[in-house]
């Protein structure tokens, strides 16, 4: 799991996602797997990373906390498109 990381070292993303996949992740958050949706997009995409770095599609690790929050996602809303 991530480590700690404080709101001052993280910058807001906003994007666009399916009601589908978004009513997912609310599923999980409710069965208490994640603390929120936030966290949940946070460890996606750190995992992602993980793996894109495994397959040698990114050069260099992240060798600390600090280099790590540069690509940690922290999801402050979601807006309805309809």
């Amino acid at each position: 799991m991530l480590p700690s990381i404080t709101c001052e070292t993280m910058r807001i993303v906003t994007f666009k996602l399916s009601e589908a996949a978004l009513e997912e992740i609310d599923r999980l958050v409710r069965e208490g797997k994640y603390a929120s949706r936030s966290e949940f997009i946070r460890i996606a995409v750190y995992e992602k990373l993980q793996r894109e770095r495994s397959s040698g599609s990114i050069e260099r690790p992240l060798a600390s906390q600090h280099q790590r929050s540069k690509y940690i996602v922290r999801v402050l809303k979601v807006e309805d498109t309809s």
